[in-house]
C-alpha cells in the first residue's frame, strides 16, 4: 500500500504543472543516445521531486522518448522499464489513457518483466481511481488476482475490489471508515 501511496503522491505534483510541448528529436538519435537521454530526463525529474514546482516539458519528453524507445527497440532489457517510468510519469501528468495503454503493454509484451505484475495492478488503480471507470478497474484488478494472487499488493487489490463490489465511491467508504466507533 505505501508504494500505492508514493505513486498518488508523484501523480499529485505533476497534475498541477501540465503543458502541451511536445518532445521532439528522437529519430535522429541511436539506441544508445536515446537511453541516455531517457535516464538523464528520469533522474532530472527525480530531483525535481523535491522541488515545489516540476518541468512538464522534461516529463512529457521522458514519456515521449520512452515510448519511441519501445516502439524502435522492443526487445531491448531496458525497453519494459522505461515504459514503466513512462507509464508512472504519464499517470501524474494526467495523461491517464497513455498511462493504462502503456502499462498495458508492459503487461502483454514484457509479461517476464519483474514489474509486470505492478503493471496490471496500476492499470486497475487509474481505471478505478483517476478514470472512475469501476467497469474496467474491477476487470484489471480481477485479472490481476487470478495472475498474482500471491504477490505483496494482492491484498491491496482485493480490498479495492471489494470496494467496487460495494457500489461506493471511495470518499463515502472513507467517510463510513471515520465514522466508525473505535
Amino acid at each position: 500500500m505505501k508504494k500505492i501511496w508514493l505513486l498518488y503522491l508523484f501523480a499529485l505534483a505533476f497534475t498541477s504543472c501540465q503543458s502541451d510541448t511536445p518532445a521532439e528529436g528522437t529519430d535522429s538519435m541511436d539506441q544508445d543516445q536515446l537511453s541516455e537521454s531517457i535516464l538523464a530526463l528520469s533522474a532530472t525529474l527525480k530531483k525535481q521531486m523535491d522541488s515545489p514546482t516540476l518541468d512538464t516539458a522534461t516529463a512529457q519528453a521522458l514519456v515521449a522518448q520512452s515510448i519511441a524507445y519501445g516502439e524502435r527497440f522492443p526487445k531491448d532489457s531496458l525497453t519494459p522499464r522505461f515504459l514503466f517510468e513512462a507509464a508512472a510519469v504519464a499517470r501524474g501528468m494526467g495523461d491517464f489513457q497513455q498511462a493504462v495503454e502503456t502499462w498495458g503493454h508492459i503487461s502483454m509484451d514484457y509479461p517476464d518483466y519483474e514489474k509486470a505484475p505492478e503493471s496490471i495492478f496500476f492499470q486497475a488503480f487509474t481505471y478505478d481511481n483517476d478514470l472512475r471507470d469501476t467497469s474496467r478497474a474491477r476487470k484489471y484488478y480481477e485479472f490481476f488476482l487470478e495472475q498474482h494472487p500471491k504477490h505483496p499488493i494482492a491484498g491491496d487489490a482485493r480490498m479495492l475490489l471489494e470496494i467496487i463490489k460495494t457500489g461506493k465511491t471511495p470518499e463515502e467508504v472513507i467517510r463510513e471508515f471515520q465514522n466508525r466507533p473505535q
